[in-house]
């Protein structure tokens, strides 16, 4: 919405893709960090799993984009 007042998307050429990029990054990662947890030995270890949950989430993400830019 900043972007948007901003006038950022008629003046950054690549600011739209980067909106984008970082958005589906955000929710990868908030994904990843909500659902690390496991229900049965909840709150044993729970800081450990959402770290775990997040670390692993941003690295798949990293690998997507890796990858993705190589098959395009």
């Amino acid at each position: 919405m900043a972007g948007n007042a901003a006038n950022l998307y008629d003046t950054i050429s690549w600011w739209d893709d980067a909106n984008h990029f970082v958005n589906w990054a955000i929710l990868v990662s908030g994904f990843g960090a909500v659902t690390a947890p496991e229900l049965k030995t909840a709150y044993h270890d729970t800081l450990g799993d959402l770290t775990l949950g997040l670390s692993g989430s941003i690295v798949a993400a990293a690998l997507v984009v890796a990858f993705g830019r190589r098959a395009a």
